[in-house]
């Protein structure tokens, strides 16, 4: 018979799953992602900018230079 009472008692104080919401601390948590997402995309813009990037290929042709060749060209 407690059991039961207990039960039922504890049914009824549970939330409906339908007003169950993240509340302020789940606002908070995602506003503080999307901010860090934001900075690292911005470092990682600026870094990509700042990168020399030279492919080895030579002027006018589609295949890639060999490393030896490459050397020589630019003494």
């Amino acid at each position: 018979m407690n059991t039961a009472l207990i039960v039922a008692l504890a049914a009824d104080d549970a939330p409906l799953k339908e007003s169950v919401t993240p509340g302020v601390l789940g606002f908070i948590t995602i506003a503080l992602i999307a901010t860090a997402l934001y900075f690292l995309m911005k470092s990682m813009r600026r870094r990509m900018a700042s990168i020399d990037f030279d492919e080895g290929l030579d002027e006018g042709s589609d295949t890639p230079r060999p490393a030896a060749a490459a050397d020589r060209s630019e003494e």
